[in-house]
């Protein structure tokens, strides 16, 4: 499946409001460096190319918001965001 299925099944699955999880996105972490996973990837080709390689790797949902006042009322009306 592509990274905007995955995503939406994840965060169905989650129960993250509507409102939240527009400030989420999904992310491949390689030695402590992050890339947002575009919306047309394919995780899986992701998840074996990182298996195959020496490189500590991992997919990873990670909030995706730049606006402090934002994040404070998501944590307030989202608890899973919160978490």
């Amino acid at each position: 499946s592509d990274t905007k299925s995955v995503f939406n099944l994840l965060v169905d699955k989650l129960g993250l409001t509507q409102e939240a999880f527009r400030y989420c996105a999904l992310f491949e972490m390689i030695d402590n460096f992050e890339r947002k996973i575009r919306p047309n990837e394919c995780l899986h080709t992701i998840y074996i190319q990182n298996y195959c390689s020496a490189a500590p790797s991992c997919i990873l949902l990670r909030k995706w918001c730049f606006d402090t006042k934002m994040e404070e009322i998501l944590c307030q009306m989202d608890p899973v965001f919160k978490k």
